[in-house]
């Protein structure tokens, strides 16, 4: 049988958004007889079993490790696993920050193996020799630049995961009630900067709170301590709220088609809502997303709040009142974001994996 072995990380402070897309490539292909292996570093426990829970192996490595020890792990697992396949998604919050170490593992693992390499990127400019790079993000331009002639670029949204769910949602008509009352708010699988409380206390503040139901998620990744105090910051709350756990089997869909709105921290989230068509507005926590938020924001697909200073303040209030009040917005925003995705990027991307490579 031949097999795929993915690296890539996730972490309550990286967060977990990498580690879902792999596990929907890694069932693209175990469907075509591909056995998927994933090697991890172990930044707690819960990653591990998160990926077990679809029936994947995973090897753990030091969270410790430097470029050239997980380049070794990396290689030799190849090897031992006469693997055909190597899919990188690390372009997480620590590799956007230290990006040199993760451009020296790259660079050590494509010297040494010879499996077919694909690659989750976020910079057209990093140019090593992947077979594919797969950079599925708006605003994402390959411009003049002159990249090796061995790498496949696939740009754009049109290349973008979802979960089968949303690309079942994304068939459907949306519909936009003129009176919005339903407000969504999911930080992901984590929330490394504490935001769904912070986020509940400000819709609690709005002028017309007793009128909204809420509903919370809350990722299989979130500290225990950020639980008790959005459970503290809910008990405050005086409209209809619910806690929604997990939200990763198969509900998130559905949640964002019940929404009026969805408020989110940016990363992967935003595409879901754009791909079911639900108005949404993105809080960005750091640089790197108020950039890639911004982009999204001009499509025309949400309204952007930069929080790089990690305060909340009387801006949000008045953007979910915006967005609430004014149902051509919300419409437009709706029809934006179903034309921006169209849920069929896996395919797109298996398409482009050559038959003699399976």
């Amino acid at each position: 049988m031949y097999k795929a072995v993915f690296r890539v990380d996730g972490s309550y402070r990286i967060g977990l958004g990498h580690i879902m897309r792999c596990l929907i490539f890694a069932k693209a292909f175990a469907k075509g007889n591909i056995q998927p292996l994933f090697i991890i570093r172990d930044f707690e426990p819960q990653i591990s079993s998160l990926i077990r829970a679809s029936h994947f192996h995973v090897q753990t490595i030091p969270n410790t490790f430097s470029p050239e020890e997980d380049a070794a792990t990396t290689t030799n697992f190849l090897n031992q696993n006469a693997s055909s396949f190597l899919i990188t998604d690390l372009i997480n919050t620590d590799n956007v920050v230290f990006r040199q170490q993760y451009e020296r593992y790259c660079s050590i693992v494509l010297r040494i193996t010879q499996s077919f390499t694909i690659a989750f990127e976020d910079d057209v400019s990093f140019d090593q020799p992947f077979d594919i790079k797969i950079i599925p993000y708006y605003g994402i331009i390959q411009g003049d630049l002159i990249l090796n002639k061995k790498t496949k670029l696939l740009l754009g949204p049109e290349y973008f995961i979802f979960q089968e769910d949303f690309i079942e949602a994304s068939r459907s008509r949306r519909e936009i009630n003129r009176k919005a009352t339903n407000i969504l708010v999911t930080m992901g699988g984590c929330d490394p900067f504490n935001l769904t409380g912070k986020v509940a206390d400000s819709i609690n503040k709005l002028k017309n709170v007793s009128e909204i139901h809420l509903k919370v998620v809350i990722g299989p990744g979130f500290h225990s301590r950020s639980r008790k105090k959005l459970q503290e910051i809910l008990e405050k709350y005086v409209g209809k709220y619910e806690i929604v756990l997990g939200a990763n089997d198969g509900i998130m869909a559905s949640l964002m088609l019940w929404s009026d709105l969805v408020i989110t921290a940016g990363g992967l989230t935003k595409y879901e809502a754009a791909v079911t068509g639900t108005p949404c507005i993105v809080l960005a926590p750091f640089p790197r997303e108020v950039e890639m938020s911004k982009k999204f924001a001009e499509a025309g697909t949400c309204l952007h709040l930069d929080i790089t200073n990690n305060i909340l303040n009387n801006n949000l209030n008045s953007m979910i009142e915006t967005v609430l009040r004014n149902h051509n917005l919300r419409k437009e925003m709706s029809i934006r974001g179903k034309k921006l995705v169209d849920g069929k990027g896996l395919e797109r991307i298996m398409s482009q994996i050559p038959n003699q490579s399976l």
